[in-house]
């Protein structure tokens, strides 16, 4: 055991100085697992702060709307005479049977425990002798006895005396009545009456000791307002209810209620589920003792949509970070390729003096293991950064100030983590197997003139993933959408996972094609190399000629990292369009909305009215004449039916445009019609009566232009059209218009005429520039009527931007594409600082045969550039192929279905130029520095630094 210690210790010594040797490598190894463990991490601290944040919003507007703290539930039932509940039975099920089971089933500690029991309706009487009564018989009003459990330390006494809940009536039982009660009956401090079932039955002396209302209606010791549901009831203290109610009531008590409050502070975003199922289980699990026992107002709408946007962040979360986790990866193994073959001199020198190779993979292992203990937590720290760096994301690479997010270490993901260092670990260990096989001649001969191509290049391993790249991508096409994967769980997607991957997959797949002509034109190159005269472009070009395999590598990472980029970017931009469409499209244009009449009528607040006409509506000049307003139109939308003889029966809308107008004022896109807005338009134009139809309605039934087909438009309950249209053309799509419904497009004009007066209609409204709908909307009572319904597109793209589903995708692209170029660079500089440590003797030896720092470093230098541009170029048109066809398959919003219009793919060509340019340049001039670092000493230094 000791032995085996002092070893370790020994190995531990050996690969500690062998890190310590290699500074700038140690740094870009540890660096590189720092940002694994934060990659992988990053995208679940956001997920967890978010879901925290978003169930916090939930459950405080449900609060808010309740006026109770969210987990505050109430347990209840009725006694009856035949199954009677007295209120010692009622304490007794209060704490150890009914709180203790829902805080059981529902996995929450209690906060707050309370008790009420009611007697039910008793009669209130007069006594004998009072001033303002006829006999002792007469009846007052309706009431009710209830207890509350330490009710006295929430009441506020106007009159009379507090109430002591450890007190005791003799014969005359105190109670104490609520103010407006009081102040309804007008009754004094003091006064006595009688108080029974009903008029035979017994009844008790009863009198008033006070008068109270509540110290504080939003108190949690309240389930309801008290001022409202206890203003006509007697409040009694525990042992008077025992002494003179429960004889006279048949079932002892009527109603018993406890009050339950949860602590909400132990609530956690992960156990929602278990919390909707708790409460679910709890009344079936209560109802076994306390038969017909109910709960009222639980927190399971405020959960379940939790749930529903939890799973949506999740589904756009994996949907949109897979592919980076998998060039993430992919950049682990390159990385670790690269370290490994830089120090496989080593390995088998270290073989060749006697060394085993278990010792050699021990050491490989202490190395990494070493590297993991140092990166691991700080790439734990580095991921919560990240996932703060999201939480800010207002669009792509576009961050805003915000209340940073609540990130935990219940963020990390051990599993992933895990993944991620064992692939990191493989990658280092299986190239020094193979190490430990190689003499020192088989290195010193492959690092002359690389002997094999890699093993993806013999393994023909790129057109092996063209199969499950065309497989996943068509199965993708005909989902249609990462959506319609998910059914009823985020986990739907795993079954699957290579729908998700595609684009990385893809990217990558192509990538490894694109490289395996890039041998082809080295060779080219080196023959030109050859015919060139000058020494620095005659060497450069020889080396990558002759040594295209030992670029591959960073080549493949050059290429893959400027693919990924280009296709987040475009990506982004695309998502961004869509956004500004879906919503245009949901409301037609800058501002739309309904008009109704104020109800002058009424003498309270102004309410709208509908009148059966629309003679009232302001004309759109009028709407124009608002500071704000650019264009205003008349838009009809009302429901309409026909039959075709393909379609059968059709329920649908029928929208009715000012077709002089709308072309100005409605959203419209150039794939919506083989028509343009106004050329639709136009074909209204041919006829009075002309329709526009939907495109595929028009091909199942077989129409022509021309066509008459009978409509019912009802107009309203008043007024309907029956009457021919005729089919003047046709649409793929049209603002408002889904598929739910079908809508044919017709004149308003031609409603009117046929009715004989204006039909009630919409007012849409193009704004002027820097105008808002909130402006013009407090500005439409100057006209005499009210705005309705309002569809203000702005202002729904400026609440979608805020949701945190959207700040989740633009947040995961962000980072991911940071993550990316960084990746990409630093394996670069892994790459270019071995590459050059092997090639140091070559340097040396041309420096002491006369060429001169500047030629040798001009030599690297155009050798990268030569790399990192046909890099990017191959890069460039890989990234924009794939946004081509994958980015119109990521359209995932939250919304059920896949919400309108399509998405169509941007490529932000700008933006693709200027990370090409920026990528290069940086790039470049990271050679250049370390270039420049390593022939800044003299040729003798270089030379004791190769041999000692």
């Amino acid at each position: 055991m000791i032995k085996l210690l002092l070893r370790l210790i020994a190995v531990t010594r050996l690969a500690s100085k062998r890190l310590w040797n290699h500074p700038g490598l140690t740094v870009l190894a540890l660096l590189g697992i720092i940002f694994a463990v934060a990659m992988v991490n990053s995208a679940s601290f956001f997920a967890k702060a978010v879901d925290q944040v978003i169930l916090d919003q939930e459950l405080a507007a449900f609060s808010k709307m309740t006026g109770r703290p969210a987990f505050s539930t109430s347990i209840y039932t009725f006694s009856s005479a035949r199954v009677p509940i007295s209120l010692r039975d009622a304490e007794n099920l209060s704490t150890n049977h009914v709180a203790a089971t829902l805080s059981g089933e529902v996995g929450l500690p209690v906060r707050y425990t309370g008790l009420e029991v009611h007697s039910g309706n008793m009669m209130l009487r007069s006594k004998e002798g009072a001033s303002y009564t006829k006999t002792e018989q007469d009846y007052l009003e309706s009431t009710d006895v209830v207890y509350i459990e330490g009710v006295a330390d929430e009441m506020e006494i106007l009159d009379g005396d507090p109430m002591d809940e450890d007190g005791v009536s003799g014969d005359v039982l105190d109670v104490w009545m609520h103010t407006r009660m009081a102040e309804k009956m007008g009754i004094n401090v003091g006064e006595e009456f009688k108080l029974g079932v009903n008029i035979v039955s017994p009844a008790v002396t009863i009198r008033v000791r006070g008068f109270w209302q509540a110290k504080d209606v939003t108190s949690e010791f309240w389930f309801e307002n008290p001022d409202a549901t206890l203003q006509n009831k007697l409040l009694v203290r525990r042992q008077d209810y025992i002494n003179h109610i429960e004889p006279i009531v048949p079932g002892k008590t009527w109603f018993v209620n406890w009050h339950i409050i949860l602590d909400e502070n132990e609530v956690r975003p992960d156990k929602t589920v278990q919390y909707i199922e708790g409460f679910e289980r709890s009344i079936v699990i209560i109802n076994k003792f306390l038969p017909e026992a109910r709960i009222n107002t639980p927190p399971l709408d405020p959960l379940k949509s939790f749930v529903q946007r939890g799973n949506t962040l999740t589904i756009l979360l994996l949907g949109f970070n897979l592919p980076a986790f998998g060039f993430l990866l992919y950049f682990l193994v390159l990385t670790s390729a690269i370290i490994a073959r830089w120090q496989v001199r080593e390995t088998a020198t270290l073989v060749s003096r006697g060394m085993r190779s278990s010792s050699i993979l021990t050491l490989t292992m202490v190395e990494e293991l070493i590297l993991f203990i140092l990166g691991t937590p700080i790439g734990i720290a580095v991921g919560m950064g990240l996932a703060q760096l999201m939480g800010q994301t207002a669009s792509f690479l576009t961050f805003v100030q915000r209340d940073p997010l609540p990130t935990t270490l219940r963020g990390i993901t051990i599993p992933m983590t895990l993944v991620a260092l064992f692939i990191t670990m493989m990658a280092r260990i299986l190239p020094a197997i193979q190490a430990t096989r190689q003499s020192l001649i088989d290195v010193e001969r492959e690092r002359a003139r690389p002997q094999r191509s890699p093993f993806w290049y013999r393994a023909y391993l790129d057109f092996i993933l063209l199969i499950p790249t065309v497989y996943a991508y068509r199965q993708l096409t005909r989902y249609g959408t990462l959506a319609l994967l998910v059914r009823d769980k985020p986990e739907d997607l795993y079954q699957d996972p290579l729908l998700i991957l595609v684009p990385a997959l893809a990217i990558i797949t192509f990538a490894l094609l694109t490289l395996r002509i890039f041998p082809l034109i080295m060779r080219a190159i080196d023959v030109i190399a050859s015919l060139t005269p000058w020494a620095t472009p005659h060497l450069a070009l020889r080396q990558l000629g002759r040594e295209s395999q030992a670029y591959i590598n960073p080549l493949l990472l050059v290429i893959v990292s400027l693919a990924l980029g280009v296709y987040t970017i475009s990506m982004a931009a695309s998502l961004d369009q869509w956004l500004v469409d879906r919503m245009y499209y949901r409301a037609g244009t800058d501002l739309a909305f309904s008009v109704y009449l104020p109800d002058t009528t009424s003498s309270g607040p102004p309410e709208a009215t509908t009148p059966v006409t629309g003679e009232w509506i302001p004309l759109p000049t009028q709407f124009e004449a608002l500071e704000g307003v650019a264009k205003a139109t008349r838009v009809g939308n009302y429901s309409m039916s026909t039959a075709l003889p393909a379609s059968g029966n059709i329920n649908g809308r029928f929208i009715a445009v000012d077709r002089a107008d709308f072309s100005q004022v409605g959203w419209f896109r150039y794939d919506f019609a083989n028509e343009p807005l106004g050329g639709l338009m136009n074909q209204l134009a041919l006829w009075p009566n002309a329709v526009l139809v939907p495109e595929k309605l028009f091909a199942e039934n077989h129409l022509q232009i021309g066509d008459e087909i009978n409509l019912l438009v009802s107009i309203n309950y008043e007024f309907s059209v029956s009457t021919p249209f005729k089919v003047a053309g046709t649409y793929r799509y049209f603002p408002t218009v889904y598929d739910d419904k079908i809508a044919f497009i017709g004149n308003l004009d031609y409603l009117t005429f046929y009715i004989g007066m204006v039909v009630p209609h919409d007012i849409w409204i193009r704004l002027k520039d820097g105008a808002t709908g909130d402006q013009v909307v407090k500005q439409i009572p100057k006209l005499r009527v009210l705005p309705g319904v309002v569809r203000d597109a702005p202002a729904m793209i400026q609440a979608e931007q805020a949701k945190f589903e959207r700040v989740g995708v633009f947040g995961t692209l962000s980072v991911g594409f940071l993550a990316a170029v960084v990746m990409a660079a630093m394996g670069l500089l892994i790459y270019t600082y071995a590459s050059l440590h092997d090639r140091i003797r070559r340097f040396t030896i041309l420096r002491a045969v006369g060429l001169q720092r500047r030629q040798i470093s001009m030599q690297v230098i155009m050798e990268y550039l030569f790399l990192t541009s046909f890099g990017a170029i191959a890069g460039s048109l890989i990234g924009a192929g794939a946004s081509h066809f994958f980015v119109p398959l990521f359209r995932v919003t939250g919304e059920k279905g896949v919400p309108l219009p399509t998405l169509i793919p941007v490529i932000a060509q700008d933006k693709v130029a200027q990370l090409v340019v920026v990528f290069v340049a940086f790039i470049v001039l990271s050679e250049v520095v370390v270039i420049a670092r390593a022939l800044s000493q003299r040729a003798y230094t270089m030379l004791k630094g190769v041999w000692g």
